[in-house]
């Protein structure tokens, strides 16, 4: 079983959640990014009218989701909604259907409803789990449990028709 997680992080705060989550659950990290336009104190303010839904801009991902089993992604809460370069990558068919969990960083806790709706809205299903986090949180480096919370509750949905599941180097009896 492969399973991936993909993310897009302006300032860093999201790519320590990702990379966290994939040690936790033994998965791939992908990051996706942009040509640099959201980048700095002019980046803040692009980056606030992309989450308006104004505008695009070519996005690079290192690795083919196709190969994977389950995909997991996260981005910044941008004025409520998905960053512009996740948005793109939603729109990927293969994604859709491997789709699994989705987490998002914002100023509060709360900011993730837009942001969970709106991937809905472009995967077409409601099928995944959630984790939503407060920006505080990860700035102060209280993410882990949070994080490993998020990843138990990946695990029934990763270990569908197994009885054991086996991430990174632990094994877990699902019977």
């Amino acid at each position: 079983m492969k399973i991936l997680v993909a993310y897009y992080s302006r300032t860093g705060t999201t790519q320590r959640l990702a990379k966290a989550l994939a040690r936790w659950l033994g998965a791939d990290c992908d990051p996706i990014t942009e040509d640099g336009r959201y980048a700095g104190r002019l980046g803040f303010g692009r980056a606030y009218l992309a989450g308006l839904g104004h505008g695009q801009c070519p996005i690079h991902a290192l690795l083919d989701p196709i190969p994977y089993d389950h995909i997991i992604i996260g981005g910044p809460v941008w004025a409520g909604h998905v960053p512009s370069p996740l948005r793109q990558y939603l729109t990927n068919p293969a994604i859709a259907s491997r789709l699994v969990g989705v987490f998002c960083t914002g100023w509060t806790i709360a900011d993730g409803t837009g942001f969970f709706a709106e991937v809905e809205r472009l995967v077409g299903h409601s099928q995944f789990r959630r984790c939503s986090l407060a920006q505080h949180l990860c700035d102060a480096d209280l993410y882990q449990y949070p994080i490993a919370k998020f990843s138990r509750t990946l695990f029934p949905v990763l270990a569908k028709s197994r009885k054991n599941l086996v991430i990174g180097n632990l094994n877990y009896a699902l019977e």
